[in-house]
């Protein structure tokens, strides 16, 4: 399933440049951004497919907390891209580097 999905990213991207007729994408930076796009998507799917089956517990949910550090409080912070849970264990993947943290 997911080898015939990533093949035909191409044509996905390609119909809906057509459908909401984007202009300028055969060349300079439109093109750039289409083809990392095309990229980024292909090597996520890729990565996601590891986890296959799995639950999805959360995406792009800020995540702040408080810690004390000699004797002071510090509140640190981010975006969570993906939680998700299979096998009893629970992965935090980041989109920008495709790396996963188990807990």
């Amino acid at each position: 399933m997911f080898k015939k999905l990533v093949s035909k990213i191409d044509d996905y991207v390609s119909k809906s440049i057509v459908e909401c007729e984007l202009m300028g994408v055969d060349k300079g930076y439109n093109y750039f951004l289409i083809n990392a796009s095309k990229d980024y998507l292909k090597k996520y799917l890729q990565n996601l497919k590891k986890y296959i089956p799995f639950t999805i517990v959360a995406t792009e949910q800020l995540i702040v907390q408080e810690i004390k550090v000699n004797n002071h409080k510090i509140r640190i912070g981010g975006n969570l891209d993906l939680l998700i849970y299979t096998d009893n264990q629970i992965f935090i993947i980041d989109f920008k580097t495709g790396r996963s943290k188990t807990y």
